[in-house]
């Protein structure tokens, strides 16, 4: 999980020990961040830890489990004494799993955390973030994204085992202290959405020419704006298709599956209104009749789909 950078640390969760427990110093900077997927739901990060310790048998960094990294390569290790304080650096890069919400793609932002758990248990051991001295790579560019916060914090992650420690109850639970470095980062590239969402607007302009046509005749009008209706819906659903693959298929609905949605149902409209038209209008008198509806219904419809997928834009872009 990503980190957020900034100059402020906070802790989450952290209970004050009621006894002295041995702690060092930790911090972190983040150099790179890149190739952030939706789709395997990864970001990989280059970054450098630090610690600084009273005593060197406290040192953390090569006690560091990655809780949400998928693979990590470590550098090695170095370690120095300063004023009598030991003080150890290493760089780790590192593939990391986040649970990306997708939900306002493509004006979405996200959080991504980098966490990692001491393998002592709080009550030997207790990181003291670094909240000054961390930050990141102001240089940094990643693709499609802007990073908009960043922040150090600590916790406690308990756990409702023991792992087995005889010295500890079964069923009385254990805690860890965790590091986690969090960042988040906000879309900054409207490019996609356009290209994703055009094809759509195409197809309901298309849906929306086929209510204004009109014949006497009744039978070709039915296969004339039946044919329209049909060429939008297929545009639809190739474009819904092609986007969901673009950014992974569990993610659950983004404003863009919204809006394939919206001009689905707005066909589908389309569809019946046209067939409850030509069924009307081959009766003696109906004519009048199914323009009446015909047009009712092709005001209501469009206004509805406007204002609904106006709604969901501003929702995501707030």
């Amino acid at each position: 999980m990503l980190v957020c950078v900034g100059a402020m640390g906070v802790t989450m969760g952290a209970a004050t020990p009621a006894v002295a427990v041995d702690t060092c110093r930790l911090g972190a900077y983040v150099a790179d961040l890149y190739a952030l997927d939706t789709t395997t739901r990864t970001i990989d990060a280059d970054i450098w830890f630090w610690s600084v310790c009273p005593r060197p048998d406290l040192e953390p960094i090569k006690r560091f489990e990655f809780i949400n990294a998928s693979s990590t390569r470590q550098a090695d290790q170095v370690s120095v004494t300063e004023h009598g304080l030991y003080w150890t650096y290493q760089k780790v890069v590192g593939t990391y799993r986040e649970n990306f919400n997708l939900s306002d793609y493509p004006f979405d932002r996200q959080t991504v955390n980098f966490v990692v758990e001491d393998t002592r248990d709080t009550s030997q051991f207790v990181y003291t973030p670094d909240t000054v001295g961390s930050t990141y790579n102001h240089g940094t560019r990643l693709s499609s994204f802007e990073i908009t916060d960043f922040r150090t914090l600590v916790r406690d992650h308990r756990y409702t085992m023991a792992f087995g420690n005889p010295d500890v109850r079964p069923r009385s639970g254990s805690a860890y202290h965790q590091f986690i470095i969090q960042m988040r980062v906000a879309r900054n590239d409207a490019s996609g959405f356009v290209k994703e969402t055009l094809p759509v607007y195409v197809a309901f302009l298309i849906s929306l020419v086929s209510f204004f046509l009109w014949s006497e005749e009744e039978t070709p009008l039915l296969g004339a704006r039946l044919g329209l209706l049909g060429a939008a819906l297929f545009a639809i659903v190739v474009n819904m298709r092609a986007a969901g693959q673009s950014l992974g298929i569990m993610h659950g609905m983004t404003l863009v599956d919204q809006i394939h949605l919206y001009s689905l149902v707005y066909v589908f409209i389309g569809v019946a209104t046209t067939t409850y038209a030509w069924r009307v209008s081959i009766r003696t008198g109906g004519q009048a009749r199914a323009r009446r509806v015909n047009q009712v219904v092709a005001v209501s419809a469009t206004s509805l789909y406007l204002a609904t997928t106006g709604i969901a834009i501003t929702l995501a872009l707030q």
